[in-house]
């Protein structure tokens, strides 16, 4: 309060902003003189300047608020769990909290609650909510419900970003829905995508080694070496685990001689992660298994 009465105006603002603040993404030496807002509050999907003017959220501030500013169901729930605890480590050990948050079907109930639907800022959000919660549908099991929803991301895609990441989540929706062909023109389509990641790339990647092994083509093996050793080039272990799980899962699949020493990889890659990503090593193992290996019944 004190503080706030010797700074009053936006130039006094921009100021100490400048001389104690650093930006990242921000070109500082330039930083003041470029009329920077100063944001001090917020209402629903607006943003308050120090000055009183309002300004349409419309990034849901880098699509951290993507249900608005100041609901009262989530400002609720937050002074809740700040009056039990405000943050412990999972470094070694666990949290309520935590556990809650990565239980499927807790946020299988989240993403289809009233307040979800009702709150979401747009294509950004819109987009986002349906593809997480295709994701979770899958990890569940419910593959049709899946499938349903990823498209539905994927017919709001505004950007090619956007194109990249719902298509590479598709390619694996079809190919766990047992549409192969499907699930190699979704592939395609998301690595044509020009505003796409390495990670995004290595969903298609990965609809697209199961699709091949569903086929029972051993070009699957090939798209799944791929995806190791773009894997094994970054620092991401979780994305490490989760190739060599898809590696594991196509070469058990297609039953190739070193198919046992896959497996064994991925074990252990798991083992070292401290996770057994059970959904996922479900939706791979039985999206890569060829038609022919089905039992009929």
């Amino acid at each position: 309060r004190q503080y706030r009465a010797r700074v009053t105006t936006h130039e006094d603002w921009v100021k100490r902003d400048a001389a104690v603040v650093w930006h990242g993404f921000t070109q500082m030496s330039t930083y003041a003189d470029n009329a920077p807002l100063i944001i001090e509050r917020a209402e629903g999907r607006e943003l308050i300047d120090v000055d009183g003017n309002r300004y349409l959220d419309a990034i849901s501030s880098l699509w951290v608020t993507t249900l608005g500013h100041r609901v009262p169901e989530l400002d609720d729930a937050l002074r809740e769990q700040v009056d039990r605890i405000a943050h412990s480590t999972l470094l070694g050990n666990g949290n309520v909290a935590a556990i809650q948050l990565g239980d499927a079907e807790m946020a299988r109930s989240a993403l289809n609650s009233e307040l979800a639907t009702a709150r979401m800022m747009g294509t950004v959000a819109d987009h986002e909510l349906e593809l997480l919660g295709g994701i979770t549908e899958m990890l569940a099991g419910n593959v049709s419900e899946a499938r349903t929803m990823i498209e539905g991301s994927a017919s709001t895609a505004s950007n090619e970003g956007q194109v990249a990441y719902s298509y590479g989540a598709l390619a694996i929706a079809y190919a766990a829905d047992r549409e192969p062909k499907l699930a190699l023109d979704a592939a395609d389509r998301s690595m044509a995508a020009k505003g796409g990641t390495y990670l995004d790339r290595q969903l298609a990647k990965t609809g697209q080694a199961l699709a091949f092994a569903q086929q029972d083509d051993r070009r699957a093996l090939t798209v799944a070496d791929e995806l190791v050793k773009r894997a094994n080039e970054s620092t991401d272990s979780v994305a490490q685990a989760t190739a060599l799980l898809v590696r594991a899962s196509v070469a058990c699949a297609l039953r190739i001689d070193d198919a046992t020493e896959h497996a064994a990889d991925a074990d252990q890659a798991l083992d070292d992660l401290g996770a057994d990503l059970p959904g996922w090593r479900d939706v791979y193992a039985s999206a890569a298994t060829p038609a022919s290996r089905l039992d009929p019944a």
